[in-house]
């Protein structure tokens, strides 16, 4: 089958197996390793990735569902450089890496999470006017200093 997607911001078309794990996919035939496979069920989020600014359990989605979609893995939120993300260096600097295994996993879910956290913020503020939104705005960069994830890669999805 062939699809068209997008995958870490460079835009794809190729024939691909359909019926093939998104997770398999990836790291088979993409050579993206950072997307690791837990349970093999979707329950522990080992594996997940973001489609279309939302989290998913890739080893639950098909290669073909990807097909007209925007892809997000962890190598996608380093830089163009290949330095760590605010978001990456934060779960460093906390020590919230465990074994490691699982941490691309905690990273998607994170940046996800804060992607859909800006954009309900947002939506909110924005029925309230245009004063109040340039306020939510600056408090939300500066105050919380998550201006550099948003911009990097996250929105941009």
């Amino acid at each position: 089958m062939m699809i068209s997607f997008e995958l870490n911001h460079k835009k794809y078309r190729m024939n691909v197996d359909p019926t093939k794990r998104l997770v398999d996919f990836l790291r088979d035939e993409m050579g993206l390793t950072g997307t690791k496979e837990g349970c093999g069920e979707g329950e522990c989020g080992t594996c997940t990735v973001i489609v279309d600014r939302k989290a998913v359990h890739s080893c639950l989605m098909l290669t073909g569902q990807i097909d007209g979609r925007s892809v997000l893995t962890v190598e996608g939120l380093a830089g163009e450089n290949g330095e760590l993300s605010p978001l990456q260096a934060a779960f460093i600097k906390h020590g919230a890496i465990q074994c490691g295994y699982c941490t691309p996993g905690m990273l998607m879910s994170a940046a996800a999470l804060l992607c859909d956290l800006f954009f309900f913020s947002v939506a909110v503020v924005y029925a309230s006017g245009p004063m109040v939104m340039i306020a939510f705005i600056v408090e939300f960069f500066v105050g919380v200093g998550v201006a550099t994830v948003l911009q990097q890669k996250i929105v941009d999805l």
